[in-house]
This record gives C-alpha cells, sequence and structure tokens, in this order.
C-alpha cells in the first residue's frame, strides 16, 4: 500500500548553493545568465526544439502512439501587466517586463502577526492534523531565525539526540537481558 510522505521545505536537507555562495556576486550573475531567459530567447528555443522534435522520426512515432502534437507556432494574445495590492490597499506596478520584484523588496506584505503561545498553536494544529489523520508531535524547538540553515542546523540537533535515546534503549533492554541470564 502506498504511504503518504509530506515534504516540508522548510525542513528539508537542502542542496544546491550555500549561503556564503549566494552572497556571492559573480557566479550568481552567470548563474542568472542561464536561468533568466528573455522572452525572445525562450521563444526561439521553444521553436527550435519543436524543429528537432519534428525532424526526429523516433520522437513523431511516440508521440502519435499517445495522440499528441507540438503547435508549429506559439499562441498570441493580447494581456496587460496586473497590478498587486499589498497592506494597505496599496498597488505595485510591474512596469513592461512584468516584474515585481523590485518594488516588492520596499514595501511590507501584511501587518506583523506575533504568536504569544506556540504550544498553544501547536496544540491546535494537532487537533486540526488528527482529523486528517495525521500525528503532529508536541514538542517545540527554539529556532533563533527564519534562515534554512537555523532549520536545518536545529534538525539535525534533534535527529542526532534521537537516535542517541534510541540506541540508549536498545543498550539498555541489551544490558537487562543480560543481566537476566
Amino acid at each position: 500500500m502506498p504511504e503518504l510522505v509530506v515534504l516540508l521545505s522548510e525542513l528539508c536537507i537542502m542542496t544546491g548553493f550555500s549561503d556564503k555562495q549566494r552572497r556571492n556576486f559573480k557566479p550568481m550573475k552567470a548563474m542568472g545568465e542561464h536561468t533568466r531567459v528573455s522572452a525572445g530567447d525562450r521563444m526561439r528555443k521553444r521553436l527550435q526544439f519543436a524543429g528537432r522534435f519534428y525532424a526526429c522520426p523516433t520522437a513523431l512515432e511516440e508521440i502519435e502512439r499517445w495522440d499528441l502534437k507540438l503547435a508549429d507556432n506559439l499562441i498570441e494574445f493580447q494581456g496587460r501587466a496586473e497590478s498587486l495590492l499589498l497592506r494597505n490597499k496599496q498597488p505595485i506596478q510591474s512596469g513592461e517586463e512584468a516584474d515585481w520584484t523590485r518594488n516588492l523588496r520596499t514595501v511590507p506584505m501584511y501587518n506583523k502577526v506575533k504568536v504569544d503561545k506556540p504550544a498553544q498553536e501547536v496544540g491546535q494544529m494537532s487537533i486540526v492534523g488528527k482529523g486528517m489523520s495525521v500525528v503532529i508531535n508536541s514538542k517545540v524547538f527554539a529556532i533563533p531565525d527564519d534562515r534554512n540553515n537555523s532549520y536545518i542546523s536545529e534538525i539535525e540537533n534533534v535527529h542526532v539526540w534521537e537516535l542517541f535515546k534510541w540506541n540508549l534503549i536498545k543498550l539498555e533492554k541489551l544490558f537487562v537481558k543480560l543481566c537476566t541470564l
């Protein structure tokens, strides 16, 4: 029977760039040249892909088996850049490039919310989780900030301690068995 596995991005061990690497401007700029492709380049690459695809008889055979096809051209339509409404109904414009990131850096999106009783919140999550057959452990661990490394460090500390306790229990059971022989 398949098992439900839920992965929370903040709680997964990260791979890729470390914080130190992300702060290094030159490699990040070089990476951006490959990941931030202009709309024109993206269109050109899409059309080149379709051309290569249709030139390959094996690929055509496979796609026909699935009763699919690639369009010869891109779909064109008129659109407009959306305005985002943030805190206090303050609109943020994206400009011609449809890029909101510059404006989002300086404007708070929501009012701050302070959770005074985290244990109470965990209790509520536990109650809600039971209804969905999700068991939530009520242990609370303090994390100094919301950086990924802080989450990872605390998870690793807790995991090491849990492994230690588990092995200690096994050793105690073994000792009890040896003493009763």
